[in-house]
């Protein structure tokens, strides 16, 4: 029923917003920064993770098997990079979808 009314209000030059209620606001503005929160979090784990086996190794070998085994990189310095690379990209994300929400309550 919700989309039949959609369809006929927007022939009749009728607000999206007003029609579906909260249900289609913002809906990719939450989703971005679900994934901003899930990339920041697995950014701050991959390069703890990153440092734990460059620190808790003895030596060379073991440090490039266990970043091989745990990371699927070549050495731990990697993973610290690939984990701040997710933070960056989760931050400028976030970023973007803080801008978008104010932007839209601006807009009401």
């Amino acid at each position: 029923m919700l989309a039949v009314d959609f369809f006929v209000s927007a022939r009749q030059g009728g607000d999206l917003r007003q029609d579906t209620g909260d249900l289609g606001a913002m809906f990719f503005t939450r989703v971005g920064k679900v994934i901003a929160y899930l990339g920041l979090a697995l950014g701050f784990l991959r390069c703890a993770m990153g440092v734990f086996v460059g620190y808790a190794s003895p030596d060379m070998e073991s440090r490039v098997a266990l970043s091989r085994r745990y990371f699927g990189s070549f050495t731990s310095g990697q993973a610290i990079d690939q984990g701040m690379k997710f933070i960056v990209i989760a931050v400028a994300l976030g970023v973007l979808c803080e801008i978008s929400a104010r932007k839209s309550k601006a807009g009401e």
